[in-house]
C-alpha cells in the first residue's frame, strides 16, 4: 500500500519543480501559463486532502505566480500555522520576492535561516536579497555564513571586495592629484599655512 503522506511529498516536489521551470523559462504565453497553473492547482488541492501544510504551501506558491498577493499570503500563512517548517518559511520568502515584496521576503528568509542555518540555497537567497535591498550589514553577515558553510567565498562577496578595492584606489588617486594640484596653486606663505591646517 502506498503511503499517502509520501505520495503527497512527491506530488508537492513535482509542483515546485514545475513552478521553478516556469519561472526560469520566462513563459510569455499567458494562456499556456494559466493552463499549467490550473493543472498545478488541481494537484495541490489533492495534496491538501492528505497533508494540509504541503497543500497550502503549494497553493501559496501558485497564487504568487498568478500575482494574487492576497491568496498568496492566505495560503502560505495557513501552511505555517499547520507546520512552522523552515522550508515553508523559505517558500513564502520566494513567493514574496517574486511579487516584489523584498523586505517581507527578507524577514521570512531570515526565519528559515535561523531555523536551519545549514542550507546554502537559503543563504544564497539572503545574500542576493541583501544586495537588492542595499543592506550591507545583512550582506556581510550572510556572506560570512556562506563561507563558513562552504569553505569558499560567495561570488557576490568577491565582487564586493573588488568594488571596495576600486573605490579605495579612486579615493587615493583623488587625494594624490588634489594635493599636487593645490600645491601648484597655493604658493604664498599664507596659502601654505592654510594648506598645513588641512593636512
Amino acid at each position: 500500500m502506498i503511503n499517502p503522506l509520501s505520495s503527497s511529498l512527491v506530488l508537492y516536489n513535482e509542483i515546485m519543480d514545475t513552478l521553478n521551470k516556469l519561472i526560469e523559462s520566462k513563459e510569455t504565453n499567458e494562456l499556456k501559463k494559466a493552463r499549467v497553473l490550473s493543472g498545478l492547482e488541481e494537484k495541490a488541492k489533492k495534496i491538501k486532502s492528505h497533508n494540509l501544510a504541503l497543500g497550502f504551501c503549494a497553493l501559496g506558491s501558485i497564487a504568487a505566480m498568478r500575482k494574487n498577493i492576497k491568496e498568496m499570503h492566505r495560503y502560505h500563512k495557513a501552511a505555517l500555522q499547520e507546520r512552522p517548517d523552515p522550508d515553508f518559511f523559505f517558500n513564502y520568502a520566494n513567493s514574496l520576492a517574486g511579487c516584489g515584496l523584498l523586505e517581507d521576503a527578507m524577514t521570512y528568509a531570515k526565519v528559515s535561516y535561523d531555523l536551519n542555518p545549514a542550507r546554502s540555497d537559503v543563504i544564497d537567497f539572503l545574500i542576493k536579497l541583501s544586495q537588492d535591498l542595499d543592506d550591507t550589514k545583512s550582506f556581510l553577515r550572510y556572506a560570512a555564513a556562506w563561507e563558513k558553510l562552504t569553505d569558499e567565498p560567495h561570488e557576490s562577496y568577491e565582487q564586493y571586495l573588488l568594488y571596495i578595492q576600486e573605490q579605495n584606489e579612486i579615493a587615493d588617486f583623488c587625494m594624490l592629484t588634489s594635493e599636487s594640484s593645490l600645491a601648484e596653486v597655493w604658493n604664498t606663505p599664507e596659502e601654505d599655512e592654510a594648506w598645513s591646517h588641512l593636512q
